[in-house]
């Protein structure tokens, strides 16, 4: 069973609507989740700081964990979140259980296998989901409040795969040649919880077992959702590395640039690892963590973290996991 610390009252008005004091509707508090390991829980905490920073309506913090030194992630969440509603959630044996499944995205890491555990844990109708390597530059209500037409998710297209059958997707083989439909980016999403819950997705999965996938859960939500998702503007999922962008859409990625409300820092250029942690580009990582209270760490390129990551690169790079 998962390991549950309730560190601050969870407020019954995240439920739904509330009533001010002139008894007039209120938007729905915002709930947010994480899915994290012991590799991007700093990056983490930088996240939800900048959220916290940003976000008004923000009531509760729900975060998914698979490592081994919860104790101090559960302190550093109670001196980030303040009076905010959070749950830590040590997620280990579930991430066991769904292994003994062999999904497709059995090679690539504990964080998939958590996205896939949100509707279990989140206790709201609607979550908005973050991937840790993103900062926050705008209130999330706007997001959390977008119209999902009767859909499970919104997100955003992705810059560099904008269909699933386009020459850039790791899934054309898998689907029928009439089915191209925009291809969703997985690190920031809108979540209807209650549809996910009913659509029952890892049972889903099981007929994907064997299949090779490139961009492990995000390819996998793509199979299941093909044509059954919200596109939201793509200014909330915005790739700080222009070289993540297909060509054609570069152009419109330099005219956003002002107008981004969520930096994300896709592929393996992350503002927290040396040399990446100097790169101009970076600032708005660099430039949040500066202002949080949070313990100042940039690893050197010898240290113990900077060498897994340079090892999990390198594996992904010239092994077998793409």
């Amino acid at each position: 069973m998962a390991t549950i610390f309730n560190l601050k009252p969870i407020d019954k008005r995240t439920r739904g609507t509330v009533l001010d004091e002139n008894h007039q509707p209120s938007p729905p508090a915002t709930t947010l989740v994480y899915a994290v390991d012991q590799r991007n829980a700093y990056a983490m905490l930088i996240s939800l700081y900048s959220a916290l920073e940003k976000s008004k309506g923000l009531a509760s913090v729900c975060v998914l964990y698979s490592g081994h030194d919860q104790d101090r992630v559960r302190r550093l969440l109670e001196r980030t979140c303040g009076a905010i509603s959070v749950r830590l959630i040590n997620a280990i044996e579930e991430l066991r259980r769904l292994k003994g499944k062999t999904l497709p995205i059995g090679t690539i890491g504990d964080v998939a296998y958590l996205k896939f555990l949100v509707p279990e844990f989140v206790e709201t109708p609607r979550a908005v989901f973050l991937d840790a390597d993103t900062i926050v530059l705008s209130d999330l209500r706007d997001l959390y409040q977008q119209n999902l037409q009767g859909r499970p998710i919104g997100a955003v297209q992705d810059w560099l795969v904008p269909t699933v059958l386009c020459q850039n997707s790791p899934i054309r083989e898998y689907l029928n040649q009439g089915d191209d439909q925009p291809y969703l980016n997985s690190g920031v999403m809108v979540m209807d919880i209650e549809r996910i819950r009913c659509m029952d997705l890892l049972t889903a999965a099981g007929k994907y077992q064997g299949i090779k996938v490139r961009y492990s859960d995000q390819d996998l939500y793509n199979l299941l959702l093909v044509g059954n998702w919200t596109v939201v503007d793509p200014v909330w999922n915005f790739p700080i590395d222009a070289t993540l962008v297909e060509v054609s859409r570069r152009e419109l990625h330099g005219q956003l640039w002002s107008e981004r409300k969520i930096s994300h820092y896709m592929g393996t250029k992350k503002p927290w690892i040396f040399p990446f942690n100097i790169l101009a580009a970076n600032r708005d990582f660099v430039t949040c963590r500066q202002r949080s209270s949070l313990p100042y760490w940039i690893p050197t390129p010898f240290s113990s973290s900077s060498l897994r990551y340079y090892a999990g690169y390198v594996r992904r790079k010239f092994g077998t996991e793409f």
